[in-house]
């Protein structure tokens, strides 16, 4: 019985080899940089144990690498983030609100924070103070507001989620952003 060193694979004399996945990787390297072929017949009289979980994870590092830095990736996520930080969706308005429903677009800067444009209909998402969030047709306005959202925080972007709808409003809007 044999431990786990490179010289106990390739010696004929030991019949069970306790090695690691490591062991074995650089036994095959160094032989075949020799020019030796393996001795097929005395391969099939060994037995072999491989301890992958000590020699890869536990007692060393993995003992092969591969690193390919894939910067397309990098580059197609972080477009993906932005163009998904650049729109708000709104549902669940009904009746005399439901235009208010579809894509806001971002539209611009109010009040230093990013407000969002309805694509088709003239409605705002905008934040009107510190953590409020507003939907109204009217940008910057207080007044008219169909629905508004308290932020946790102060959020450059407003809360996903469902909103309160305010009076005269209808139905029962839900925002998404992205």
């Amino acid at each position: 019985i044999a431990d786990k060193t490179e010289d106990s694979l390739t010696d004929p004399s030991c019949r069970v080899v306790y090695s690691s996945a490591w062991n074995i990787d650089r036994a095959a390297r160094n032989c075949a940089m020799r020019g030796d072929e393996p001795d097929a017949e005395q391969a099939g009289e060994a037995i072999l144990i491989v301890d992958e979980v000590d020699g890869l994870v536990l007692d060393t590092v993995p003992y092969v690498h591969w690193l390919h830095e894939d910067t397309s990736t990098v580059e197609e996520f972080k477009s993906w983030v932005k163009a998904r930080s650049n729109r708000v969706r709104v549902s669940g308005l009904t009746e005399c609100c439901e235009t208010g429903n579809g894509v806001y677009s971002r539209a611009g800067s109010f009040a230093n924070r990013t407000f969002f444009k309805h694509e088709s209909a003239v409605l705002f998402v905008y934040c009107l103070e510190e953590e409020r969030w507003c939907l109204s047709p009217v940008l910057g306005s207080s007044e008219n507001m169909w629905a508004e959202k308290t932020s946790s925080g102060n959020s450059s972007l407003p809360c996903s989620g469902p909103w309160d709808v305010l009076t005269g409003s209808t139905g029962h809007p839900v925002v998404k952003v992205g």
